[in-house]
């Protein structure tokens, strides 16, 4: 509904796939998302190497990916926030201290 509203606004889904996951662009639901939103696009980090049994470390171990991919992004558009899943709040202290972009987490409700 946002785009509906705010046209001018785009939105860009990062995706920390666990090395076990092929979260694909090409996955029916992305791919639909993406094709009837074109202002909706995806980024994959890319994949780190986990220890085993370390499924929680994955978003303190992709803070450097994370923080890359917001330099570029930059580069081409103006970020206005970070919205982060519950799971990923180890991003929250390391974008915050380095990126001027407020952040808003995601709670799903079912």
């Amino acid at each position: 509904q946002i785009l509906e509203h705010h046209p001018s606004i785009s939105i860009t889904i990062i995706i920390s796939a666990m090395p076990t996951e092929s979260i694909s662009i090409d996955d029916p639901y992305f791919s639909t998302l993406c094709n009837t939103n074109p202002s909706i696009t995806l980024i994959h980090l890319p994949q780190v190497s986990l220890p085993p049994n370390s499924f929680f470390e994955l978003p303190e171990l992709n803070n450097t990916n994370l923080h890359q991919t917001l330099l570029n992004l930059s580069k081409s558009s103006n970020i206005k926030a970070l919205i982060i899943d519950f799971f990923c709040s180890a991003a929250f202290e390391f974008v915050s201290s380095r990126h001027n972009i407020p952040i808003y987490f995601l709670i799903l409700k079912h």
